[in-house]
């Protein structure tokens, strides 16, 4: 697993790259796993996704998509471990003040820097991950003309975003269907009382399993114990900051000035971040008609796995409808 230091503080900052595997025509090449519903229309081989996970998770979030991706359909799949998530610090040697939204964004830029992309790419994310999108891809557009950054940030084809966190995850007049700050505490509050056994209870709701839900999605138990898992790799301080900063950001202004395609997919049982409160503003929001909005019938906050082939095919279409364009 590949690693930087981030600019910002020093801290070590894990990633995942997968590359694609090579094809049929190379002689000495071994054939990939190809289960019939994994054979698609081709995709653009030169092409990278850039995923950035939700809190409390890590990269391994997207495993299921990401190992597809890369050796079945060709596409370099990068995932980093947000700081404090996976394997990744939270803070290095180097005191750098408060870490923000900010803070994630220019670790991101720096391991995309350091993985040397080529080609047209784009990103996906979920959860917090596309608000820190909108803020690397900031970064990459301020960058002086001509350089490498520059020239990367150009090559972004669009957003492809999972049950965002946008534009602003906290009720207020103008957004009332968004969780209160009540729920954001008693969130906290679980945590630092039985990080353990608060996951265990409320991992469900994430997902969209519980009975009371409505749902009817049914995960096998050993996929519950694995996101357990995943979150008990964090950091308890990045746990508890992450939502922190994440209602500390109003990214209205930011979503306003997007210039690039943004797909949204959002669950309509989504009782965490409502699409009122999201996908729907969020398409008010981006200019020119850049955004598209795909509500998922019965589906949660954890669309990502609960509807993964649903999710690869609209990720497949995106890529190619944004390759074209």
């Amino acid at each position: 697993m590949p690693s930087i230091v981030s600019p910002v503080d020093g801290a070590r900052l894990f990633y995942t790259d997968y590359r694609p595997s090579a094809t049929g025509s190379d002689e000495s090449a071994s054939p990939a796993f190809s289960p019939a519903d994994l054979r698609t229309a081709a995709i653009p081989r030169d092409f990278t996704l850039v995923f950035l996970h939700g809190w409390p998770f890590s990269s391994e979030m997207y495993t299921h998509l990401t190992l597809p991706l890369s050796q079945n359909h060709h596409d370099r799949c990068i995932a980093p471990d947000r700081r404090g998530f996976g394997r990744s610090e939270w803070t290095g040697p180097k005191d750098a003040g408060e870490i923000t939204y900010e803070t994630f964004a220019h670790d991101t830029v720096a391991i995309l820097d350091a993985a040397n992309i080529t080609g047209d790419w784009a990103w996906v994310a979920a959860s917090m991950g596309p608000g820190e999108s909108v803020l690397a891809q900031e970064i990459l557009d301020r960058a002086e003309v001509g350089s490498k950054l520059q020239r990367l940030g150009a090559a972004c084809k669009g957003f492809l975003w999972l049950g965002p966190s946008l534009p602003y995850p906290l009720k207020s007049d103008a957004n009332p269907t968004a969780p209160g700050r009540e729920v954001w505490d008693s969130i906290l509050g679980g945590f630092r009382a039985d990080r353990v056994g608060f996951v265990k209870v409320a991992i469900d709701g994430v997902f969209g399993s519980r009975k009371e839900m409505g749902l009817d999605i049914e995960l096998p138990p050993t996929k519950i114990e694995y996101f357990e898992h995943i979150i008990r790799q964090a950091d308890a301080l990045a746990v508890e900051r992450c939502p922190i900063i994440i209602t500390g950001k109003d990214f209205s202004e930011n979503l306003r000035g997007l210039n690039k395609r943004v797909l949204v997919l959002h669950g309509d049982g989504d009782q965490g971040m409502p699409a009122s409160a999201s996908a729907l503003l969020i398409k008010d929001l981006v200019p020119n008609g850049l955004c598209e909005v795909k509500i998922y019938e019965k589906a949660a906050h954890g669309l990502f796995l609960t509807h993964a082939d649903k999710v690869m095919e609209d990720l497949l279409q995106f890529i190619v409808s944004v390759s074209a364009a």
